[in-house]
């Protein structure tokens, strides 16, 4: 792990890094606390299409992606700040996560050549075929709606569709 630590006469570290852990003592009241996000996103995805008989192609998608990750934060209000509103993070950058995000897609399509240059297509596809419900973004906002729910990916969705080339 890699570790940096400043020190000034035997108080607790002015800054300390730590991979996991970052602290930072605020010298004024505009500092950021937490100031540093070192987390890290993947996204991963694979596609395949098979043809069937009578030149039918079906075609399947999977995309999974880390989830969202999130901190504390507090809103500060009042008369004394003249200015309105301030929010602060309250916690570490990443301490915490939502699920990871999983969809599946399917297709089938069917193209009928008219003439040489003209085609007739037939689309079908299935969006979010398993009907995942998983969670996109989430309320870290200290109060009665801290870990709230606010938004999930869309539900199942059905597309048919026409196309014509000329």
């Amino acid at each position: 792990m890699d570790r940096l630590d400043v020190v000034l006469d035997d108080q607790e570290p002015l800054l300390a890094h730590d991979r996991r852990q970052q602290r930072a003592r605020p010298q004024s009241p505009n500092d950021d606390r937490f100031p540093i996000n070192d987390q890290w996103d993947w996204e991963a995805r694979a596609n395949g299409t098979h043809r069937l008989p009578f030149d039918i192609n079906v075609t399947g998608s999977y995309r999974a992606q880390s989830g969202q990750w999130g901190q504390r934060t507090q809103v500060f209000t009042g008369a004394a700040l003249r200015q309105g509103s301030t929010t602060l993070r309250m916690g570490q950058c990443g301490e915490f996560r939502s699920n990871t995000v999983q969809l599946i897609n399917f297709r089938l399509n069917k193209t009928i050549a008219m003439t040489a240059s003209r085609r007739f297509s037939l689309d079908f596809q299935v969006f979010n075929l398993v009907n995942a419900s998983a969670v996109t973004a989430t309320n870290y906002q200290t109060g009665s709606q801290f870990g709230q729910v606010t938004d999930i990916v869309s539900g199942r969705v059905y597309r048919v569709g026409v196309g014509f080339q000329f």
